[in-house]
């Protein structure tokens, strides 16, 4: 099964988190798939990544995260090896098999925007 996205379609739309997890669970509740994005960028807070899907960026597709903390839920995960409640990240997948980010597109975490944060936290 292979779903295809274009940002056009959602230009009124500050954030296409929600329509990006729709699309990954229905291809995961389908038996996995592909989920392609056309070029152009895609605003978006962080994404579950399940079983058997691949997210294919083609060329000139980038998906631009966040740089709000309320866009990453806490989850619990390992910071050095010890368990704990951490914001998650871009993309997070937990217990998934079979999973993959292929294309020639972007990913953009917004790095130094959590960096100044993370070297200024008092």
């Amino acid at each position: 099964m292979e779903i295809s996205i274009d940002i056009n379609d959602y230009l009124n739309e500050k954030s296409v988190t929600a329509t990006i997890q729709k699309y990954i669970d229905q291809l995961h509740q389908a038996g996995g798939g592909r989920l392609t994005f056309a070029s152009g960028m895609y605003p978006t807070g962080s994404l579950m990544l399940k079983s058997n899907v691949e997210l294919h960026l083609q060329p000139g597709a980038v998906l631009r995260f966040s740089d709000d903390p309320k866009e990453y839920p806490v989850v619990v995960s390992r910071w050095e090896g010890v368990k704990r409640d951490v914001y998650a990240s871009c993309i997070y997948a937990d217990g998934a098999e079979n999973i993959a980010i292929t294309g020639f597109g972007t990913l953009d975490g917004q790095g130094q925007k959590w960096w100044d944060i993370f070297r200024n936290h008092p």
